[in-house]
């Protein structure tokens, strides 16, 4: 088992490394069940960058969904982040249907469908992500020797954590996201600022453009005060697994001084991440909910 979680700790380190990170704000026994539960969404997460067809990503779904039911065909702990991830389930008597909604939410990465409305990005932040804010903080819970009674608001605090955490992530991918042609702002919200889905795949920056950049801000912002208020009610045992929002406070600070992206010759272009130390401060800052 301990090779395991060294596949998986390893494995964030290089592809996700703020949850990495995040994990070392814990205490160390909660570590492993943390890293295996991440390590797990970020082999789903990064499914659509293997395949360049839906099919294969869908056949790379249902593997994890027969690993997760029990009907999956030869040994599925051969693969270490299984292993771990169905360790972790057994001890700490975690529900599957979160981990299989996560699944079928990352169906729509195979797809170049619009995302519809608001309600539809909510959905799925949350299913992609507050689920895994859920697990989390069972896990921590059960470490601590509480119950899900000793956490109140723990749901409207997974629930909003989760939508300000990815809807963070997805609005700093953006230039990435158009350029593989994936709408995740919603579409309902380019109308209404009358944006071209076509002008937003261009990374064309016009004023209505930055507009709706505003817009998606303050729906993070309202969905991280809300889980700030939550959080109130929650043990701080299971404060260290919603370190992540740390990083979230910084960057709404940080678009609260201007455009969250550079613009060069009016198009969209990434600004420079904290460098991992600074990153690490802001981490340890978030395990706190400061």
């Amino acid at each position: 088992m301990e090779e395991a979680t060294r596949y998986c700790a390893d494995l964030l380190k290089q592809h996700d490394w703020d949850r990495y990170a995040a994990t070392l704000m814990a205490p160390q026994a909660m570590q492993p069940p943390l890293f295996a539960l991440y390590a797990f969404n970020c082999e789903i997460a990064r499914i659509r960058s293997f395949v360049q067809e839906p099919m294969p990503g869908e056949i790379r779904l249902q593997w994890w969904v027969d690993a997760l039911q029990g009907s999956g065909h030869g040994d599925v702990t051969a693969n270490p982040v299984a292993a771990a991830l169905l360790t972790t389930i057994a001890d700490y008597r975690l529900p599957l249907e979160p981990l299989l909604n996560l699944i079928e939410a990352r169906r729509f990465d195979l797809y170049n469908d619009p995302m519809p409305d608001l309600a539809s990005f909510e959905g799925y932040c949350g299913e992609t992500c507050s689920h895994l804010f859920q697990l989390a903080a069972m896990i921590a819970l059960k470490s601590s020797r509480l119950s899900l009674e000793d956490a109140p608001a723990l749901a409207d605090l997974c629930g909003h954590a989760g939508v300000a955490y990815a809807g963070c992530g997805l609005l700093k991918a953006l230039p990435y996201t158009n350029s593989r042609s994936q709408l995740f702002i919603p579409q309902s919200l380019l109308q209404q600022h009358q944006v071209n889905q076509s002008e937003l795949f261009a990374n064309r920056f016009s004023p209505q453009v930055d507009a709706l950049l505003q817009v998606m801000i303050g729906i993070i912002t309202k969905h991280d005060a809300l889980a700030r208020e939550a959080a109130r009610l929650a043990p701080k045992q299971i404060y260290p697994v919603f370190a992540g929002l740390g990083l979230v406070k910084h960057q709404l600070k940080n678009w609260k001084k201007g455009s969250p992206f550079s613009i060069g010759e009016n198009r969209i272009l990434p600004k420079a991440e904290p460098s991992k130390l600074r990153r690490l401060l802001l981490l340890y800052r978030g395990a706190s909910l400061k």
